[in-house]
């Protein structure tokens, strides 16, 4: 792997972990930078950036995998939600970290690393781009739903469905419509790859600002809900992918689109999670906690996944 590509890969999850550090050594630099800088601009700018590296021109679709497309779509976006929300019960979750743990469980696929990740490991990647694309559309509108149901009892929690619709629309689908057409209207086939790091320094400067607003109730996190919150992504994140890879194989997919349901529909964006957050006005740490606990579970276990399979994809079929 060259280094441009090991840079790609761990620029996110390591700026993610210094953005941590900075806001809980140096809070006001966070804090001053917010004040400077609009968060929905960045958020903006990431769906911006994500409409111009859409492309769907390769794109086929069988009847099989309409069909798997759509029930994945119910699978991530309503059933994982609300498997969240029964876990939080379980486990006897606070408000706030409740929250978060099902506000990423409602998020859609992530914008670039599922895609990546699904070109690793020997998967269809137009598959991987078109589910991505569609799924964090239809989650604009289901977000609300499910979120107004699975957290309407909680206190200092807006989950006004119409609030969250109108918002959601202005900050996602609207600026990835514009990147869209831009790519159309310059007649560029592919966005240039250095755009991946503009989004995600984006993503680490929202962190920034989440967590350097609330680093003094983040200093407060207990162990036992850090370690709750972490057995919640695995029981997550595991249950989802054994789901979406059964459940292609049941249809008889090809291995490749399995592949790709596998890194992107079973996959959290963190992106969403946080503006859905910042539009409920819960962005204190115990609700971004377990997000971003979530968030590189996810990471560390797919990553690994996805260069075994490559690895096997790529050995000759008499040495299986």
């Amino acid at each position: 792997m060259s280094t441009y590509k090991i840079i790609k890969k761990l620029f996110l999850p390591v700026g993610l972990v210094l953005a941590v550090i900075l806001s809980f050594c140096v809070p006001r630099f966070g804090i001053a930078f917010k004040s400077a800088l609009n968060q929905n601009i960045l958020i903006m700018l990431i769906f911006l950036i994500c409409g111009f590296q859409t492309t769907l021109n390769e794109l086929r679709i069988t009847k099989r995998s309409l069909i798997f497309l759509v029930g994945g779509a119910l699978l991530t976006l309503f059933v994982c939600p609300l498997f969240a929300w029964g876990i939080t019960l379980l486990l006897g979750l606070a408000a706030l970290p409740a929250a978060g743990l099902i506000v990423v469980a409602a998020a859609p696929p992530t914008l670039s690393s599922g895609i990546v990740m699904t070109e690793t490991a020997g998967g269809n990647n137009v598959t991987a781009v078109a589910i991505t694309m569609l799924y964090n559309i239809v989650a604009v509108f289901t977000i609300p739903l499910v979120l107004g149901l699975a957290l309407a009892s909680e206190t200092g929690i807006n989950t006004d469905p119409l609030n969250m619709l109108k918002k959601l629309f202005l900050l996602v689908v609207i600026p990835f419509i514009i990147g869209f057409d831009l790519k159309n209207l310059f007649r560029m086939k592919k966005a240039p790859s250095w755009f991946s790091f503009v989004s995600s320094t984006a993503v680490i400067l929202l962190i920034l600002f989440f967590f350097s607003a609330s680093s003094d109730s983040m200093k407060k996190i207990s162990g036992i809900m850090l370690f709750k919150g972490f057995a919640a992504a695995i029981v997550l994140h595991l249950g989802s992918l054994a789901a979406f890879w059964y459940g292609g194989k049941a249809l008889k997919l090809p291995e490749e689109e399995c592949k790709a349901y596998l890194f992107t529909a079973a996959s959290k964006t963190l992106t969403m999670a946080l503006t859905t957050l910042a539009i409920m006005g819960a962005e204190s740490g115990d609700a971004v906690a377990p997000c971003i606990i979530f968030y590189f579970f996810q990471m560390m276990f797919d990553s690994s996944l996805a260069a075994k399979m490559g690895l096997s994809a790529k050995e000759p079929s008499g040495n299986a």
